[in-house]
């Protein structure tokens, strides 16, 4: 696929690289806290409701040709201080619909976020 990142705006004026500082899924529904790499005292709340299909979080040392991929297609500054993005042509959608036999396929127009954290990437795929 050719994946195209978008930077994601999840609350209007937000700046900055940010950190995970929890991940939580329960009956509430999925959640990541973050907080800004520079000002711990900055923290910000993603919330699904409904849970998601998919959550992966993969250590930086894991994902290289994923920042490699990125870092060609867009320079590094394109996530060098932005966390947020959202995913269309996702190379890791397409994983999951090989892996379920096809059976993720009836989910077509799900979202791929992906957050790009100072130590991990973080791959969302939201009921």
């Amino acid at each position: 696929m050719n994946e195209q990142w978008i930077k994601w705006e999840p609350i209007i004026g937000l700046e900055g690289k940010y950190d995970i500082e929890k991940l939580c899924d329960d009956l509430s529904g999925f959640e990541i806290i973050l907080i800004h790499s520079q000002d711990k005292s900055r923290k910000i709340r993603l919330t699904w409701r409904n849970s998601v299909h998919s959550c992966t979080r993969t250590d930086k040392i894991f994902a290289y040709e994923i920042l490699a991929s990125i870092d060609k297609k867009y320079g590094i500054e394109f996530h060098k201080n932005w966390s947020f993005f959202i995913v269309e042509g996702s190379d890791y959608l397409q994983r999951l619909s090989e892996e379920s036999s096809g059976l993720s396929d009836q989910f077509y127009g799900v979202m791929h976020f992906a957050l790009i954290t100072s130590d991990s990437i973080v791959d969302v795929i939201p009921t």
